[in-house]
């Protein structure tokens, strides 16, 4: 993992940009896999982010407040806000995830495609917010999840009906079929 990485690397004998450099470009992709598939909990995070904040400010040794040159959360920010650009590994975690929202909706087939993606609620809450549904042909809307009917998804508007559908993977055009309502839903 990344800090079996990191004993290799000498920091003590790099430069910070050096190690800015490295923990921008190296120690992000390693992680990039693992946080595409799997929601990170909050310890294993703030792991992440202490092993990088030890490897930039105090090379290879444990880092305490009074050696960090600036706040984390500050290092965390864009450069052009006066940050250091590194990752925030929690958001970025939450954008390589919704990823998978975002590729449901794609036509193409895939080998993984209706198997269920490593969303949970929120993730799924703050996609259904950034995103607007255009139904077209209705094929790739879900009749039940998805804001279709008036900006809102079924489900939120009659939860009861939902809990007792008994189909509750269909697509719009599926559940609409010949722009009626289909029986046993």
């Amino acid at each position: 993992g990344m800090a079996g990485r990191l004993k290799g690397w000498k920091g003590k004998l790099m430069a910070k940009p050096g190690r800015l450099t490295l923990i921008n470009y190296v120690l992000t992709s390693m992680a990039t896999y693992f946080l595409t598939s799997f929601a990170v909990d909050k310890c294993t995070i703030k792991k992440m982010e202490k092993i990088q904040r030890n490897f930039l400010w105090n090379g290879d040794e444990e880092c305490n407040g009074a050696k960090c040159l600036v706040n984390w959360k500050r290092a965390c920010s864009p450069e052009d806000l006066g940050g250091l650009g590194i990752k925030d590994i929690a958001c970025f975690s939450r954008a390589l995830r919704l990823r998978w929202a975002w590729v449901e909706w794609s036509p193409n087939s895939r080998p993984w495609q209706g198997t269920p993606i490593p969303c949970d609620r929120a993730d799924m809450l703050l996609f259904s917010a950034c995103t607007e549904i255009s139904l077209g042909n209705w094929q790739w809307a879900s009749f039940w999840n998805d804001r279709w009917l008036l900006g809102m998804a079924p489900v939120d508007v009659a939860p009861g009906l939902f809990g007792l559908a008994r189909r509750k993977r269909l697509s719009v055009k599926e559940a609409l079929a010949g722009n009626r309502w289909m029986k046993g839903l």
